[in-house]
Parts: C-alpha cells; sequence; structure tokens
C-alpha cells in the first residue's frame, strides 16, 4: 500500500527523507572500501578522538584525583583525617550526583539540545571543582562532589550522542 501524499502534485517532504535515505543506504551497499582508505573517514575519527577522550576522561580523572587526594598529609590534617564512612561518602557523593540527574539527562538534551546540553553538564562540573578546590570544610567539599556528579553524566550523554549524529552527518553528506 502506497503512502504518497500528494498535496497539489508536490510530493511530501517525508517521501523525499525516505528517497535519499535509500539511495545513501544503496550507495552504502555499494562502497566496499574500507574505512581506513578513505581520507574524508580518517579525518572525522582523527577529529573525533581528542573529543571522545575529552568527554569520557572527566569521571576517570576524578576518580583517580580523590584517590590521590588521600595520601597528601595536608589534604588529611584539613579534613581531620577522613576514615571509612567519610571516605566512603566523599566517593559515594559522584555518584549519588549522577544517580539523581540520570532520570533528567534525557528531558534536558531534548529540551536544550545536545550542545547546550553538554554545556551545562560541563558548567555544573567546572562550578563543582572550583567549589571543591575552595572547599573550606567537610560538608563544602561533599557538596562539591554532589555538583560534579551532576554534571559529569549530562556532559558524557549529551556528548556522546552529539558525537555520534556529527559523525553520522559527515558520512551521509561526504557519501553524496
Amino acid at each position: 500500500m502506497n503512502k504518497t501524499k500528494i498535496t497539489d502534485g508536490k510530493r511530501s517532504s517525508n517521501d523525499a527523507r525516505d528517497l535519499s535515505h535509500s539511495i545513501v543506504t544503496r550507495l552504502a551497499e555499494q562502497d566496499r572500501r574500507p574505512w581506513y582508505k578513505k581520507r574524508n573517514l580518517r579525518l572525522l575519527y582523527l577529529l573525533m578522538f581528542p573529543a571522545c577522550l575529552g568527554v569520557e576522561m572527566t569521571s576517570g580523572l576524578d576518580s583517580s584525583m580523590i584517590n590521590g587526594l588521600q595520601a597528601v598529609d595536608s589534604w588529611i590534617t584539613f579534613f581531620h583525617s577522613p576514615q571509612s564512612t567519610l571516605l566512603g561518602l566523599i566517593s559515594a557523593m559522584f555518584s549519588l550526583g549522577a544517580i539523581v540527574v540520570l532520570p533528567f539527562v534525557p528531558l534536558i538534551t531534548d529540551r536544550l539540545g545536545r550542545r547546550h546540553a553538554t554545556a551545562l553538564g560541563s558548567l555544573f562540573t567546572i562550578i563543582g571543582a572550583a567549589m571543591q578546590t575552595g572547599a573550606k570544610n567537610f560538608g563544602m567539599f561533599v557538596a562539591s562532589r554532589l555538583i560534579i556528579g551532576l554534571g559529569v553524566p549530562l556532559s558524557i550523554v549529551a556528548a556522546s550522542s552529539l558525537i555520534g549524529g556529527e559523525s553520522l552527518c559527515f558520512v551521509e553528506i561526504q557519501s553524496n
């Protein structure tokens, strides 16, 4: 059954999109060259590599920093030698922030767009890091960990989908 909607002798934009999609699909199926032999894809992956690393290393850097701080004598003295449950709380606040924000990440990303959602997540992370750097007491330090935890997942999810979408658009444009 043909669902083509013709208005005043013109086809709908969905039909044009379906036609271009089928042409791109057919061209992609006919192309047997591997990605590394295509100049445009090599350039794309070269440019995307630092972006992917930058997005994903934010949480790893934070975790290694917290582990490293536990060996710094001035940090231990300033926070009165935190032990077991307090160290667990410091580590858990990052994850708690991530758990709190995750249900809202799709809503924020859809509402603001991927680029602005990435910027918002980065802003949360920067504010949390600045607050953590200037923490005057244990409560401020723990609150800053929560704020960082709110920002990192938002940045990771939005930036990852932005990178994926941009690379797909680049591949489609270059295949035409």
